[in-house]
């Protein structure tokens, strides 16, 4: 499913795992075989709400209470030195997977 520009991997998730263990490992496997970092992310809807609920819970984003918010909070990426990561909803990928991208494109 490579496009020219576009590289993919697609990856396991179990809800056992921790988010801020699977996707930093997930994306250094990812720069190890292709040597360039990912710059987007696709999951599935309830992963990447299961994926909001644990960075609430890490307490990763405070004082967010979704009774008392006026707007939906939607969790758009990661960022960290070595790489941006976009998160995107494709309810295509099943619960126990995501796909990781690298789309030269992309303005992550």
């Amino acid at each position: 499913m490579e496009n020219s520009g576009e590289i993919e991997k697609l990856c396991p998730y179990t809800a056992q795992e921790n988010w801020t263990d699977v996707v930093p490992a997930s994306v250094n496997s990812f720069y190890i075989e292709f040597k360039v970092y990912p710059n987007i992310l696709y999951a599935n809807s309830s992963v990447l709400k299961n994926l909001l609920q644990q960075c609430i819970e890490d307490g990763i984003i405070e004082n967010y209470d979704p009774l008392t918010q006026e707007e939906p909070l939607i969790l758009g990426g990661y960022i960290s030195h070595e790489y941006a990561l976009e998160y995107v909803p494709d309810d295509r990928l099943t619960e126990y997977q995501f796909l990781l991208v690298y789309d030269q494109s992309s303005n992550v």
